[in-house]
């Protein structure tokens, strides 16, 4: 049970790492690009509404991955319990209380992942509130690298 348990909270902390690790790589290229955009402020209106799109897609996403993982652990916290019932029939109790606090820990790993997801989003929308310029050049030098590398790619 134990095992299950473990199981479920390294999956539920290597989608935090992720997530963590997302916000950082946006951060540091969203940084990037307002250093290197300069004197491209025309376009940038259009491109800073992208970003702002992306950036609440980016949150929805990390919503919809906290709601996957708690959703994961919830089935193997179920499954757990039925093979335990299976191999241990006696210990109903024992197993009522693991099935109980598995359930509490997902709950609680999918609401801190909504948090976090949350968070992020009113972040993002909050920065290109507060600085609409540098969000602007980010997205200008942002679709610029883009529009670059599709280029080269094809």
């Amino acid at each position: 049970m134990a095992d299950i348990k473990d199981r479920a909270k390294e999956r539920m902390d290597a989608m935090a790492d992720k997530g963590r690790d997302y916000a950082e790589r946006g951060a540091a290229g969203a940084q990037h690009a307002a250093e290197s955009a300069g004197g491209m402020m025309h376009t940038a209106m259009d491109k800073a509404k992208d970003i702002a799109g992306s950036a609440k897609e980016m949150a929805g996403t990390a919503v919809d991955k906290a709601k996957d993982v708690a959703g994961a652990a919830k089935d193997m916290a179920g499954t757990a319990v039925d093979k335990a019932k299976e191999w241990a029939g006696s210990a109903a109790d024992g197993l009522s209380h693991a099935k109980d606090a598995v359930k509490d820990f997902a709950s609680e790993a999918y609401e801190k992942s909504a948090d976090m997801a949350q968070h992020m989003s009113t972040e993002v929308t909050s920065f290109v509130r507060r600085y609409p310029i540098p969000s602007l050049l980010a997205g200008l030098g942002i679709g610029f690298l883009l529009g670059r590398a599709l280029r080269s790619s094809a």
